[in-house]
């Protein structure tokens, strides 16, 4: 499993989200997986924010407790 290097986190958020105050910091770290990691998958991208502890702590603020609520908060602005 990986994990969140928080230190690279910091430096991504400071230089792609620099000027965009209102990106929620859940919302950057998912960019920054996908990214800095390149993981594609929902399901590796839910398990590596589900194993860190800072990560947990942003899911259970979002009331995120499986893998149906984060496809969900991922696809929330999808109009079908």
């Amino acid at each position: 499993m990986i994990e969140i290097n928080w230190e690279e986190y910091k430096i991504h958020k400071q230089t792609k989200f620099i000027k965009d105050n209102e990106k929620d910091n859940f919302d950057i770290l998912i960019d920054f997986l996908r990214s800095y990691y390149k993981i594609t998958s929902v399901v590796e991208i839910f398990d590596t924010i589900n194993q860190d502890e800072i990560g947990k702590m942003m899911l259970l603020k979002r009331e995120i407790n499986e893998i149906e609520l984060f496809e969900k908060y991922l696809y929330k602005d999808i109009k079908f």
